[in-house]
């Protein structure tokens, strides 16, 4: 008896040993001692137990698993089973894990806790969901278990239900950063932004990360609040000064608001990361953006040399040579463009549309011709045969780029990106005035447009007793150069409606005393028209061509009341030849149009003649010296709408202006204009050099090499010098 005792006191010592040792890291003198106890007692399943776990310790995975499987078949206890499974779990081989799980008869929250995590690990999440709904049934307030159920639900893109149990979690614990962070992105993904913000505000309280300082100024600049963005974008710089994407999230906030400032830090990116050639493309577009189209080409250029096979870079270089009405080079790089990548439609159009620029219309309808009729080829067509008159082709196109072009679609998020940009914080100096100045230059009553498409466009069906709304879709000039169709339009409908600028809207009523002329930024109701057409579509629905334009004498008058209001002005009271002067359109629009004041200077040695400005805006001398030898007179203060423009035109001798709505007021009213047009004019003066078939009081003076005004100017001098 004292043998066996004395045996079974040794075997508990170095069992007791063994668990120290293994308990303490020391796994192999541990497993010495488990093999010579399973020698002495190959069935002690504490002993075969013990080992199975330091083999787990050990990632000894096989061995365990056989240890586990013998001790289990000797005591049948569930927890051994347990430890069995997470081996599985641990070997990745998770569906016999779930197996030796779920032939447990009894399962408590541990198991069941264990089988949802193990369909969680295999992106199960539908039976992962249904055992943590098991759970919630027996414990509803354990944070974990709800988190991870909403972990489920968001992965099973059930964002209703991951809120849902989010918000559990977080009534019983609202300082879990996890859980904060967590309720910010399902917020996110419902775009509830204010939500999302709210939750990662807190989490911020807890931890300065700068992942969250990140998230939170992507969030404010969504919301559009740049202020907050550009400083939680800084907090993020503060703890890690080379973030490079909160760096360029300021330039691209201060793209919108201020494009010197988005320059510089651009610049900055750029030194910063030098071989990121995205930082460099963004610089191009900033250059692009401020109409520097000369540091946009040395960027292009640059990264041709850093990438000598990049299409999209040579197509850049071309860009630029166009803006800068280089067309020889335009042409040359967009054909590079396209070595490199022959199937790019983009860079077709643009190669045609350089070719149209440089007069070389069949060219340009040569590659044009051989294209998928999207509405931007559609529009390029339309526009190349109306110059060339080929009034058949315009028929096939115009109603067709009319319907593509202009969708309900894309007149909203043209409206969108248009206030996107415009609404800014007071910060960076946008008054709600200036605000409002812009919304009312919406191009094309964007507001209206989206209703308008809502309705049937004409399309030369039979109007006889139909009312029909004539909307204006450009610029103040189309409107009245087209409005001349009005009066035969009158004649076949019953009822026509014309929207146009409220600046136009007296103008036109006294002129047109038949239509009801309203305000594009009124609404309009659909009842009250059957069918809708631009301006410009008069043209093709009344089957007019160009070889027959009506009132080309006149069409646009004013009262003789408001011209001799205008006459009594002191400025008109001298026996000068009084000229009129218009030579700064909206500079992103009318680049190639527009002139500067300098060119003027020789008309200004003219001593006969007085120089009036019709400039909205007070005028750019550009130096004292032209100031002084110009003594132009600025008609600005005298003007509020067309009308105004239209009496003080009546007040003048001649109009020199580049191409823009003014000049079509003064052809329409007969008024003797001198009209200056680029290289490459618009399609409406077709390849007139002298004169105009839509106006017969307008002389045309065309340059004859790109950007050239100083000829053009020589033109004009010599003409006004041999009429006086």
């Amino acid at each position: 008896m004292n043998y066996h005792k004395n045996m079974d006191n040794d075997y508990s010592t170095l069992l007791d040993k063994a668990y120290k040792l293994h308990v303490s890291g020391n796994y192999a003198e541990a497993k010495l001692i488990y093999e010579k106890l399973i020698e002495i007692n190959p069935n002690n399943p504490d002993v075969i137990n013990l080992l199975a776990q330091l083999y787990v310790a050990i990632k000894a995975f096989d061995k365990a698993i056989l240890l586990f499987k013998k001790a289990y078949e000797i005591t049948k206890i569930d927890d051994i089973k347990v430890n069995l499974a997470k081996v599985y779990v641990y070997k990745n081989d998770y569906n016999t894990a779930i197996d030796e799980l779920t032939s447990i008869n009894k399962k408590n929250s541990t198991i069941l806790n264990l089988i949802a995590f193990i369909y969680m690990k295999k992106s199960d999440y539908l039976n992962a969901a249904k055992y943590y709904e098991e759970l919630t049934s027996v414990d509803d307030k354990n944070l974990n278990i709800l988190y991870n159920l909403s972990l489920c639900y968001l992965y099973l893109n059930k964002l209703n239900e991951a809120i849902d149990y989010a918000q559990k979690a977080y009534d019983l614990n609202s300082n879990d950063l996890d859980l904060l962070l967590h309720l910010a992105h399902l917020f996110e993904k419902v775009d509830n932004k204010e939500k999302a913000l709210y939750f990662l505000i807190k989490a911020s309280e807890i931890s300065e990360n700068p992942d969250i300082f990140y998230r939170m100024g992507v969030l404010y600049k969504n919301l559009e609040i740049y202020n907050d963005a550009v400083t939680y974008f800084q907090k993020v710089l503060n703890i890690e000064p080379n973030n490079k994407e909160a760096l360029l999230n300021i330039a691209q906030i201060y793209r919108n608001i201020d494009k010197n400032e988005a320059l510089n830090i651009y610049i900055e990116a750029h030194n910063k990361f030098p071989d990121d050639t995205n930082i460099l493309f963004c610089i191009y577009s900033v250059y692009v953006d401020m109409l520097d189209f000369d540091n946009a080409l040395a960027i292009a250029l640059g990264l041709i040399q850093i990438d000598t096979k990049n299409s999209m870079y040579y197509s850049m270089v071309a860009d630029a040579y166009l803006e800068l009405f280089d067309y020889n080079n335009a042409i040359k790089y967009y054909k590079m463009s396209l070595e490199y990548n022959p199937n790019d439609d983009g860079a077709k159009c643009s190669l045609a549309y350089a070719y149209s620029c440089h007069r070389n219309d069949d060219k340009a309808l040569e590659i044009l011709n051989k294209l998928e009729k999207t509405p931007a080829v559609i529009q390029d067509l339309t526009i190349i045969h109306l110059r060339k008159k080929n009034f058949k082709e315009v028929e096939e196109y115009y109603y067709n780029w009319h319907t593509k072009s202009h969708t309900v679609k894309d007149a909203a998020e043209k409206a969108s990106k248009y206030f996107y940009k415009l609404k800014v914080g007071e910060k960076y100096g946008i008054s709600e005035q200036i605000f409002s100045k812009f919304r009312s230059e919406l191009p094309a009553n964007i507001l209206n447009k989206i209703n308008i498409y809502k309705k049937k466009l004409w399309n030369k069906e039979d109007i006889s007793g139909k009312n029909i709304l004539v909307y204006s879709a450009h610029g103040a000039g189309d409107l009245i150069m087209f409005s001349r169709y009005l009066n035969i339009l009158s004649q076949k409908a019953k009822h026509i409606t014309l929207t146009a600028p409220d600046s136009l809207v007296d103008l036109l009523k006294y002129n047109f005393k038949n239509v009801d002329v309203i305000n594009r930024e009124c609404d309009i109701d659909e009842s009250c028209y059957d069918f809708s057409t631009p301006e410009m579509g008069l043209i093709y629905n009344l089957n007019m061509d160009f070889n027959n334009i009506p009132f080309p004498e006149k069409y646009i008058d004013i009262s003789e009341e408001l011209i001799k209001e205008k006459a009594k002005l002191d400025i008109f009271n001298n026996d000068k030849i009084k000229v009129g002067l218009f030579w700064q359109g909206n500079p992103t629009t009318l680049r190639n149009r527009s002139a500067k004041l300098k060119y003027f200077s020789p008309l200004f040695l003219i001593d006969r003649c007085k120089y009036y400005s019709f400039q909205l805006t007070n005028i750019d001398f550009e130096s004292n010296d032209i100031k002084e030898k110009s003594q132009i007179i600025d008609l600005s203060p005298y003007i509020q709408n067309y009308s105004d423009t239209a009496a003080l035109l009546k007040n003048i001798d001649i109009l020199i202006t580049i191409d823009t709505s003014i000049a079509h007021l003064a052809g329409a009213m007969g008024i003797r204009t001198y009209l200056m047009l680029p290289y490459d004019s618009e399609w409406r003066w077709f390849y007139n050099e002298k004169s105009t078939e839509w106006y017969n009081s307008i002389k045309i003076f065309k340059q004859n090499i790109p950007n050239d005004w100083d000829s053009v100017i020589d033109r004009i001098k010599i003409e006004i010098e041999n009429n006086i």
